[in-house]
């Protein structure tokens, strides 16, 4: 079995050729006032049911009596790479469209997976030729991608290019360091066009996919854009923490939104409470005391929305404040905020508070690894530094069990005989510092 590779730090790598726009997105998009969602525990493994290998029927070379105007616009829904014409160069590898309900934003989305394991490989997704002859605005591409983390040699790589007639030229690329959560990249792409089509090319590559995990891109748009009419939003962060608290603490933490386009951002927030492996929401701008749910109110913003002018700016105050949370240790929600800008129109700021955390050691944090996540039972466990036990605790707070771990560099644990669900694992050293990480059992 493959075991999944967790680090706490990401990092994306990438080589910007153009104007770049990106946002985080969550898993599963919210839209009602209170929803909750699966966790994890739903992701299978390639060749478990839920995947689609695209069938014999691919093509690999472009289909050249189609042209396809703007806008251009994939989301996969058809379940096939021939619907729209997309093609592959060498073939298309280990490239395949995911039926799974969770691989994708919303599923399903194009996938390329470690399996089969290739060395030296490059298999590009081609898209068709898209006419761009009545484009008045500015050319843009936007998609989504996610990068699920295995093994961070920083040798493989999803590279973006765009065929303006004249050859590929390189828009961005990113590289195998650090699990990416689903996010939005938009690119202007009037600096390379050369023609009156363009096609766009997703080209994974590497020196061996058993490096990965997986790649997964979906809602790939190519239109025309008016930039000096409509506004764009920036952040100053796209995380805030408050580590450690204690009960009676509360702590204010700031962020900045940026307007740097050329018309009036109109935003509001909404707040996603991400406890236990459920996301509730609380619309911060319709409900901003949320009193009912008490245990899911450690978080509130000053302003929750507003009207920020072009070349303007606003700070926002975050209050962490646990009041009466019921369970120690770890709380995380998503700050959601909705705009009017048409490339960015949602973006996140995730939040973090640990309560009862006295001795966190962020250090030591990133010296551990624990996979798979989700598990179904058995967790392997890698310690670059040395820890004297570790405990697992329930999602209510309850300690229910404790392993020694001296000396041992690597640890395999049985959780099999617990139910599923979210646990958090407490690392402890003989400093008495902690480290902790969170897990799903399914």
């Amino acid at each position: 079995m493959k075991y999944a590779t967790i680090f706490l730090t990401f990092l994306l790598c990438g080589i910007i050729s153009a104007n770049v726009f990106s946002q985080n997105l969550p898993a599963n998009e919210i839209k009602s006032s209170f929803r909750s969602v699966a966790g994890l525990s739903e992701l299978p493994e390639k060749g478990e049911d839920g995947f689609s290998d695209g069938g014999s029927d691919l093509p690999t070379h472009q289909n050249t009596l189609t042209n396809y105007n703007l806008p251009f616009f994939e989301d996969w829904s058809s379940g096939s790479f021939s619907t729209n014409s997309w093609t592959f160069d060498p073939s298309a590898g280990n490239w395949f469209i995911a039926s799974s309900t969770v691989l994708g934003n919303p599923a399903p989305g194009a996938v390329f997976s470690w399996d089969p394991i290739v060395t030296y490989y490059s298999f590009s997704l081609i898209s068709p030729q898209i006419d761009i002859s009545d484009l008045s605005g500015q050319l843009t591409l936007a998609f989504d991608y996610f990068y699920d983390e295995w093994t961070p040699t920083q040798t493989e790589f999803l590279k973006v290019y765009l065929d303006n007639s004249v050859g590929w030229m390189l828009i961005d690329s990113f590289q195998n360091y650090g699990d990416v959560p689903w996010t939005t990249k938009s690119y202007f792409l009037d600096e390379f066009l050369n023609g009156s089509s363009v096609r766009i090319k997703f080209e994974a590559s590497g020196q061996s996919s058993n490096n990965i995990d997986r790649w997964i891109i979906d809602n790939i748009k190519v239109f025309d854009s008016i930039v000096d009419t409509y506004p764009q939003i920036e952040l100053s962060t796209y995380s805030i923490s408050a580590l450690p608290m204690n009960w009676n603490d509360t702590r204010t933490e700031h962020f900045t939104i940026y307007n740097t386009g050329q018309a009036d951002l109109l935003w509001e927030t909404e707040i996603e409470y991400l406890n236990t492996n459920v996301i509730y929401e609380v619309n911060q701008y319709l409900n901003r005391n949320a009193a009912f749910y008490s245990d899911l109110t450690w978080l509130s913003l000053s302003p929750s929305s507003g009207n920020i002018p072009a070349g303007e700016s606003q700070i926002i105050a975050a209050v962490f404040d646990p009041g009466d949370v019921s369970n120690e240790y770890w709380h995380q929600a998503n700050i959601l905020i909705n705009s009017n800008d048409p490339l960015n129109p949602s973006v996140i700021v995730s939040a973090e508070m640990c309560i009862g955390c006295t001795n966190v050691a962020e250090q030591s944090m990133e010296q551990i690894f624990v996979g798979p996540i989700p598990s179904s039972g058995i967790l392997q466990v890698k310690l670059v530094n040395e820890f004297s036990e570790v405990q697992l605790i329930s999602s209510t707070g309850q300690q229910i069990l404790i392993q020694d771990i001296s000396g041992k560099p690597n640890v395999t644990i049985d959780l099999n005989n617990y139910d599923a669900g979210t646990y958090m694992m407490k690392f402890v050293n003989k400093n008495g510092d902690i480290a902790l990480r969170k897990i799903l059992l399914f």
